[in-house]
């Protein structure tokens, strides 16, 4: 299943074009034991809910419409993303960006997949960092994948949607992937908060901007 909230954008034209910020709810495991899946992708749950939360009760309204989606079953073959992109909510032409977490709760500093194909948009995350977070924040161009799609975002990026992906990097604990052992004390908070602090901002920003 996939988990959806929604803010409504308070500018009258603007609204009716839509930010996603989405990440995958499902973790790995086996008959017989848990994996705690703290990083991949509690982390990014975490992170998309603090925003969330902090859009929500912020003075300041988003203008145009956030749509936040906790993607289900995207270990197991991308299938959320796949039914959310099939029936989306929100015209595709009217789909301003997405953002994809995953991963984003071990480090130091942040990685941003596509930034530099679309400056127009990370530059709002650069100025929130360079003003307030003062992290490293590195980022990529965006580039054709030509194997079998391994992220929630490719499937928003192969629909022709402007996407992010955002990571945190410089791990400082040991990373588990898809092991027993990702369990909280792998995380690092402070770059958790940032994270949310980076997604709210930057968010606020993007939103607001009316000539993308």
């Amino acid at each position: 299943c996939n988990v959806v909230g929604f803010i409504e954008g308070s500018d009258p034209v603007l609204k009716e074009e839509v930010i996603i910020v989405g990440g995958h709810l499902d973790g790995q495991g086996y008959l017989g034991e848990v994996f705690p899946s703290a990083l991949d992708n509690a982390s990014g749950v975490a992170d998309i809910l603090g925003a969330a939360k902090a859009l929500a009760q912020s003075e300041v309204k988003p203008g145009r419409s956030v749509l936040f989606i906790l993607f289900g079953g995207e270990e197991c073959g991308l299938i959320g993303s796949t039914f959310y992109v099939e029936n989306p909510l929100f015209p595709i032409e009217k789909t301003t960006m997405m953002i994809n977490l995953d991963m984003v709760g071990n480090g130091t500093g942040f990685f941003v997949s596509n930034g530099k194909s679309f400056p127009e948009l990370f530059s709002h995350f650069e100025k929130v960092n360079q003003q307030y977070l003062h992290r490293e924040l590195a980022a990529s161009e965006q580039r054709i994948n030509y194997g079998r799609p391994r992220s929630d975002a490719s499937l928003f990026e192969n629909a022709g949607i402007k996407t992010f992906s955002l990571w945190s990097r410089n791990s400082v604990h040991p990373v588990y992937y898809h092991h027993p052992s990702d369990k909280t004390d792998v995380l690092t908070p402070d770059i958790m908060e940032d994270a949310a602090m980076l997604l709210y901002l930057g968010i606020l920003g993007v939103s607001c901007y009316d000539s993308l």
